[in-house]
């Protein structure tokens, strides 16, 4: 696998610990960077969805920037994306173009040539950002029958068995799931999910006092289960064991996906305790006479193989399951392990046998969890892929997208003829609007170091190429003593600064100038760069130039990088002049102000 791995996830990093965590954080472990990029979905938003949806935005504003680290090798994208009509081509183009430009700014802004996809999501979206992508190996991982989840099965399906197709790997976590990609692909491999057996097994008890307590108020069975509260819950089967139990609680421990019946929210011996760290679910695990998988029993859930299980072998503990497929292989190929009620009998006796303290039972859950630790997962599917891709190069020039040529035409006719359209009818009051927004607070300052920058430096833009910082300078050293002129100046067809720094000492002014060359790839390197050279003169404070329209910008950048030099604005008075303000500088300064916020720079 390459140094670089851009993951596309089923769901966000914040929630419930899954088998993308894993894989990601084992990669970083070895060296290797990662972008996670959060659940873009497989259905459009729907009402029931407003829990998940306000919890993303929520932690939006929370963490502010899209991008951020959890890990030195491992950062999370939060896209931003449309959430309706999921299957629309248009809406499908749209997506991936937005959603394409900021991985784009990623992969650039980390110097990335070459990396590897790996797709917890065959989705149109999903499909269409891979094929811009084009990366050097692709990974499908198939962890759900996620089709009968989607809003369109149909189209999901066909997208799906086309990823099964190209994809130099794919690994399912069932084998229902693994049955079926075989019927596309002789790339398919099953990988269960894993443990982190170690972590499981060697833990501290961490929960806080006041839970701790709760348990020990506990007087009777307690059943636990650890996972995300979703509609897959067969809650007519927890009703069952209620009723047929005594002295029984049941304690479920993850965040509420979909709300359970009202019913069961009610009784006084069921509680839901929401989501906890990873690191505290061991503990709350050892608290649990018996742990849960009450799964229904229908096409998606026969496809799963629950995470949990291993999590709960891993410190020893019975396992009561409704018997879904994968759990009812597992189990038979694992001396019976799993426990299976039979509802027709009286279930308090079998309760009460499956809890008779049994130390063999307890030391063979331990050693079946640990014969499924997540490195021995990991390293089956890297030594799969290496294989894989010496059998297989994607062919991603001849490879077929998805069909929406014809909508993108049609949308980028729409798109342009309506900027111009608003730009034309609006352009006055977005210049008065706008150029109001931009403009810094300048006070009459002086300081005897200036630094010059050139500005847009096109001469198409009236009043703001580099001859206006010329006037400007000019202005302010007849009337003050300057020790230090610092200019930097870009370098297209001519190098900006040295005309500036000429034109200069023609007039006589022979003070310490510092050149500095557009090299670098944006203005905050710009900044830091001049930082670098005012620590060398030791200088407390500057007077700035340059288009009073980028002012705003160096403001932020300055405000964030360094409080120990002061910056104060030439106040040049060209923007009292309506006719020398640009719309389209107006809207570039914008966009460019939304790039360095969005990249946590200001």
């Amino acid at each position: 696998m390459d140094n670089n791995v851009i993951f596309f996830s089923s769901l966000e990093w914040n929630t419930q610990r899954q088998v993308v965590h894993e894989y990601c954080e084992y990669l970083a472990k070895k060296k290797i960077n990662v972008l996670f990029i959060e659940n873009t979905g497989v259905r459009s938003f729907e009402l029931k969805d407003s829990r998940r949806l306000g919890r993303a935005i929520k932690n939006f504003f929370k963490l502010r920037n899209l991008f951020y680290k959890v890990d030195d090798n491992i950062t999370i994208f939060r896209p931003i994306y449309v959430p309706f009509f999921q299957y629309s081509s248009l809406m499908v183009f749209l997506n991936s173009f937005i959603i394409n430009f900021f991985i784009s700014i990623w992969v650039k802004g980390n110097n990335i040539s070459n990396f590897s996809c790996v797709s917890f999501l065959p989705t149109p979206l999903i499909q269409n950002l891979i094929k811009k992508l084009k990366p050097k190996s692709l990974i499908y991982y198939c962890i759900d029958n996620l089709a009968l989840k989607s809003s369109n099965y149909e189209i999901f399906k066909k997208y799906e068995n086309n990823l099964f197709k190209i994809a130099n790997l794919v690994i399912c976590t069932s084998r229902i799931l693994e049955k079926n990609a075989k019927k596309f692909s002789n790339n398919v491999i099953y990988v269960p999910s894993g443990v982190n057996y170690k972590k499981l097994n060697f833990y501290e008890d961490n929960i806080n006092i006041a839970e701790k307590l709760f348990f020990e108020n506990l007087k009777g069975t307690v059943f636990g289960y650890v996972g995300a509260i979703r509609d897959i819950i067969d809650y007519n089967y927890i009703k069952k064991i209620i009723k047929e139990t005594k002295n029984s609680y049941f304690v479920f421990v993850g965040p509420i996906i979909t709300e359970p019946p009202k019913e069961i929210q009610v009784m006084s011996n069921v509680f839901f305790i929401g989501q906890k760290n990873h690191n505290q679910i061991p503990s709350y695990i050892s608290k649990f006479d018996i742990c849960l998988i009450p799964y229904q029993k229908n096409d998606f859930t026969d496809a799963i193989y629950p995470t949990k299980i291993n999590e709960y072998l891993s410190l020893g503990k019975p396992i009561v399951s409704i018997p879904i497929y994968e759990v009812n292989k597992f189990s038979k190929e694992n001396f019976d392990i799993i426990n299976f009620l039979d509802l027709g009998h009286n279930i308090e006796d079998q309760i009460k046998k499956i809890l008779v303290k049994d130390e063999h039972k307890i030391k063979l859950r331990k050693e079946i969890a640990q014969n499924n630790d997540w490195n021995k997962r990991f390293e089956i599917i890297e030594s799969k892929l290496d294989e894989k891709i010496k059998k297989k190069q994607i062919d991603w020039d001849n490879y077929i997208s998805l069909k929406t040529k014809k909508y993108q035409k049609y949308f980028l006719r729409f798109f342009l003829i309506f900027a111009m359209s608003i730009f034309i009818f609006t352009n006055e009051s977005i210049k008065l609007l706008a150029a109001k927004n931009l403009i810094v607070d300048n006070k009459d300052f002086k300081s005897d170091t200036i630094v010059v920058f050139s500005g847009y430096g096109n001469s198409k833009y009236h009043n703001f190429e580099y001859r206006q910082r010329i006037k400007d300078v000019e202005d302010y050293l007849t009337k003050n003593n300057v020790e230090n002129i610092l200019i930097y100046g870009r370098n297209k067809i001519i190098n900006e600064n040295e005309i500036i720094a000429s034109f200069l000492v023609k007039k006589g002014y022979k003070n310490n100038l510092i050149l500095i060359n557009d090299k670098l790839n944006n203005t905050m390197e710009n900044v830091n760069l001049v930082k670098r050279e005012l620590d060398k003169i030791d200088v407390k404070e500057i007077v700035f130039f340059s288009s009073p329209l980028l002012y705003k910008r160096i403001e932020m950048l300055w405000k964030k990088k360094d409080k120990q030099i002061k910056i104060y604005f030439y106040n040049s008075n060209i923007l009292n002049n309506k006719k020398d303000i640009n719309g389209f500088i107006i809207l570039y300064e914008y966009l460019a102000i939304s790039y360095n916020f969005l990249r946590g720079w200001i």
